[in-house]
């Protein structure tokens, strides 16, 4: 982002029109015809004559239907945002695109709620009365609110805002409404939780604050005097706590050993549950001497009241269940058999019989069943925890008779398989048989209805409504839309898009995000206010949604700051046409015009997507040999660019092509081999080996060499594939040029921070140093100005914790961490700089500078043209330096103990003094 801006004094920024004159726009994209300088500016194009003053606006029309700001239609699944079941489980409100909508799950009418452009609509919701709906509402106005809405649309939107209530919304972070009566309990991004009376004249009152982290998982007891939810007590634990609405008043109901999660209600108020972090169960690493927990968790059952037993000591009961068999848990009674058609939700008209109480009042005039009794003294000390095995739990719901939770597999991080898959599952506890059951596979999440009976889950992007704590039939259509299968079919909902009123808000969502989210209050000295003013305006010249995503990084620009970027969202589809590679280096032939293959990627030979295809066993192509055809299309010729491989694997990606090569003057011969699609993998691995069989040959082998890529988590597996084989030589070069950042920065210090201290000894074995994996010698670092956030944040703690000299050049200088958690809405993401870095030496000197090294050396053009690497010349050197000076960790094995039983003093002989003489 060049700016037209200069640094006044440290901390600040202030325009700087130099020689444009332009105080209020950046002048980005200069170009030359090596006479007068074009740019442009604010959507304006600019010349810049030498021979006149200043620079000419440029008159420039361009004709155009500017087509990408017409109305279309986007599919609704691709931008689900979110979805509720209604009061009696027969339809849905879901939220997507922004837009608000409900309809019965199968069959009916799709009626779209509120405005139907310029406004995003958000956690769409039932009221209880079954009449309303409330979402959280965001437009181009001040803040987020709140809107009821009417099903029917007899009535235009109701808007509650800070004013109205008294109290500031914020950014909501969860919206759950209450079982029996128009009030809302809100999550938002100040830490805080809300409550809000729907009522003619709303209300609000904050129930409760917490300083470390956002409050979550917000859950209504049956009768709506408690909230249950996930409070961190302190930056490191969770716990669940209890607010009673009508006093206010609060109270812990566990006290947690980690984290705590995701409370819920049993329908008769007597338990409540939960996934708690309690486990703590070591695991070994299986390539280092490490332990982990990757499985922690388990669901527990909070007894609210203290006469209650556990619901896991079975009770006694008769053979068959009787009239007055209705509790839910702990064996007490039976309740309905799990196949009573009287429990199914799903009922032929879609209705639920009793959605109107037998004295005619609707539902939210209802009490809302008995009062739930809560006995807060030694509350914390009434947990019991499911006996099912620790492992990975989601989310955890109450049904009648049974608990309800969904659970994932551990999984690597790496899985280069779809994102998006659901791999989790749903599972049922019975309480009366104290049984487990797997119901439902493939699921990214689940909520139960306010019926207490209906489920839905989502896997993926698809919806699907079950009959809740049954397993759906096998026999079911797997995949068919319907009442039968229980899918959803989204393409009934018709999502109609109008961009320029979509940008507008989008444009002042993405501003309020920084505003609210940014690291610290008064936004670093940005006017922000002032600059959602001037670049207002020019929104309206915005023609395409890449013009778009251009202005919001101007906007973001003005920050002056790091890690405030914009990405994804939806772009017209263009063709997609993804280059086929076979891995090598090819060499023209001078006489043919020919290619000929140079040199063969390796890579990592075991992984088809990281070495060259040509590597397959059976495969007979070799260096040297030319290619004079794939699938049959002859490459090379004269001027054969159009003939070229990379021209005839266009679109050929990840395919199987026929390769037809000769050696000289054999006969040609063909080989069928699989194209990559991206040689990134098998070229960094040859960049990374050729490196370190570098520095073993000008070391002897004495110098052990790694990279880290990144800072994620393939970085943090780089690191330890190297780390791992070259911790033991005498001295270790830490390669983190062009690091693209990440998190795991201080994981991977503390393993280079360790002190050898000594060695374990045995008969048949080498020593073997302890701390265990510690570096054995001097240490030296590389670093350029691609080493960027937590790139930047190792090279500098790797100076501050006095591991060894840095090398290279100085590092990029964006230290503010980020937390993208919320998508605009046509899927943009864009990210605030929320947690700003200062270290002890510098402070925050190093955002905006980066961090310098200890040597400073250049990689010139010529010298990466020559295939040159002078920082690695001089680490090796370096490392050489400090090997001499402060030679390497040895073990010592010239004092080893000597344990045979020592001699005797000699015997004293008879009449010795002191020892008398026997007689007798």
């Amino acid at each position: 982002m060049a700016g037209s801006s200069t640094p006044a004094e440290p901390g600040r920024r202030t325009a700087s029109p130099g020689c444009t004159g332009h105080a209020d726009y950046y002048a980005r994209n200069l170009t030359s015809d090596g006479a007068r300088l074009v740019y442009h500016s604010a959507g304006e194009l600019y010349l810049l004559d030498p021979d006149e003053d200043g620079p000419n606006r440029i008159e420039a029309r361009l004709d155009s239907s500017r087509t990408q700001r017409n109305r279309r239609f986007t599919p609704a699944e691709t931008f689900l945002d979110s979805a509720r079941l209604s009061p009696d489980g027969s339809g849905l409100a879901i939220t997507t695109r922004g837009k608000a909508f409900h309809f019965g799950s199968w069959e009916g009418p799709v009626d779209q709620l509120g405005d139907t452009d310029g406004t995003r609509y958000r956690m769409l919701s039932w009221l209880p009365d079954r009449r309303r709906l409330v979402a959280a509402v965001a437009d181009d106005g001040e803040a987020e609110r709140l809107a009821i809405l009417t099903a029917d649309g007899s009535a235009p939107p109701v808007v509650i805002d800070d004013l109205a209530i008294g109290l500031v919304i914020g950014l909501v972070s969860s919206l759950e409404v209450s079982p029996v009566a128009a009030r809302v309990a809100l999550t938002n991004h100040r830490h805080e939780l809300l409550l809000v009376d729907l009522t003619d004249a709303p209300t609000g009152r904050r129930l409760d604050h917490s300083p470390h982290q956002e409050i979550a998982d917000v859950a209504w007891s049956p009768d709506g005097r408690w909230i249950a939810y996930a409070y961190a007590d302190t930056s490191q634990t969770t716990a669940i706590k209890l607010c009673e609405v009508d006093s206010g008043q609060t109270a812990f109901a566990t006290r947690p050993v980690l984290h705590d999660s995701s409370p819920a209600f049993d329908p008769e108020g007597k338990y409540l549950y939960l996934i708690g972090k309690r486990e703590l169960d070591p695991v070994f690493d299986s390539v280092q001497f490490d332990l982990g927990f990757p499985r922690s968790e388990r669901p527990y059952a909070v007894i609210l009241r203290s006469d209650l037993p556990s619901p896991f000591v079975p009770q006694p009961r008769p053979l068959e269940p009787t009239d007055s068999d209705t509790s839910t848990a702990g064996g007490a009674g039976k309740g309905r058999a799990p196949d009573d058609p009287t429990d199914d939700a799903l009922a032929p008209d879609g209705k639920e019989p009793d959605s109107v109480a037998p004295d005619g009042r609707e539902p939210d005039q209802q009490p809302g069943g008995q009062p739930v009794r809560i006995d807060l003294d030694g509350i914390t000390r009434r947990i019991v925890p499911f006996p099912v095995p620790v492992g990975r739990y989601d989310r955890v719901q109450g049904i009648k008779g049974k608990a309800i939770w969904s659970g994932h597999p551990v999984e690597g991080t790496l899985d280069r398989s779809d994102r998006t898959a659901a791999t989790g599952w749903v599972e049922a506890f019975d309480f009366v048989t104290q049984k487990l059951e797997r119901q439902i596979e493939e699921v990214s999440d689940f909520r139960v209805g306010p019926d207490g009976r209906t489920l839905l889950y989502w896997s993926g992007q698809r919806l699907r409504v079950v009959r809740a704590g049954v397993k759906p039939a096998e026999d079911e259509p797997a995949s068919t839309p319907g009442r039968a299968s229980g899918w959803i079919d989204l393409n009934r909902v018709k999502v109609s898009v109008a961009p320029a009123a979509e940008w507008r808000q989008m444009f002042r969502e993405a501003w309020l995000l920084q505003r609210e989210r940014f690291w610290t209050e008064d936004m670093s000295g940005v006017d922000w206010d002032e600059v959602y003013r001037r670049y207002l305006p020019l929104l309206d010249r915005v023609g395409t949604r890449s013009e778009f995503s251009d202005l919001v990084w101007e906007l973001h620009g003005e920050l002056g700051t790091s890690h405030a970027y914009e990405g994804g969202g939806e772009y017209r589809p263009g063709p997609q046409y993804q280059q086929g590679f076979l891995g090598v280096e090819w060499e023209r032939v001078p006489d043919t015009g020919g290619y000929r293959i140079g040199t063969i990627l390796e890579g990592d030979v075991w992984r088809a997507d990281a070495t060259s295809p040509l590597n397959r066993p059976g495969t007979d192509v070799r260096p040297g040999d030319e290619v004079i055809a794939i699938n049959g299309q002859p490459v090379g010729g004269p001027g054969g660019t159009a003939s070229s491989p990379g021209h005839r694997l266009v679109n050929l990606a990840d395919q199987e092509v026929r390769l037809t090569v000769r050696q000289g003057d054999e006969a040609p011969r063909t080989s069928v081999v699989r194209t990559l699609a991206s040689e990134t993998p098998a070229r960094y691995r040859d960049w990374v080996e050729a490196n370190r069989r570098v520095v073993r040959e000008r070391t002897g082998g004495r110098v052990g060499y790694l990279h880290i890529p990144d800072m994620m988590w393939n970085g943090h597996a780089e690191f330890h594939r190297g780390f791992l084989t070259e911790y033991d030589r005498e001295a270790l070069i830490i390669d983190v040029r062009y690091n693209r950042g990440g998190a795991v920065s201080g994981l991977l210090l503390q393993k280079l921070a360790r002190r050898r201290l000594g060695y374990a000894h045995s008969r048949w074995g080498t020593p073997e140093p302890y701390q265990e994996q510690s570096p054995r010698g001097p240490m030296v670092a590389l670093t350029n100005e691609w080493a960027g956030s937590d790139g930047d944040i190792f090279s500098h703690t790797f100076k501050m914790l006095g591991l060894g000299p840095l090398i290279g050049k100085r590092t990029w200088g964006g230290v503010i961490g980020i937390y993208p958690r919320r998508a605009l809405a046509d899927g943009t993401v864009t990210t605030q700089p929320e947690y700003s870095f200062a270290f002890d030496d510098v402070d925050w000197g190093v955002e905006n500078y980066g961090t310098d090294p200890d040597i400073e050396v250049d990689i010139a053009p010529q010298d990466y043209a020559r295939g040159l690497d002078p920082q690695l010349d001089r680490a090796i050197v370096v490392a050489l330096d400090r090997l001499a000076e402060q030679p390497a960790h040895q073990p010592n094995t010239a004092a080893r103990p000597r344990l045979g039983l020592p001699a005797l003093p000699a015997r004293p002989q008879a009449g010795t003094a002191g020892h008398p003489v026997s007689r007798g």
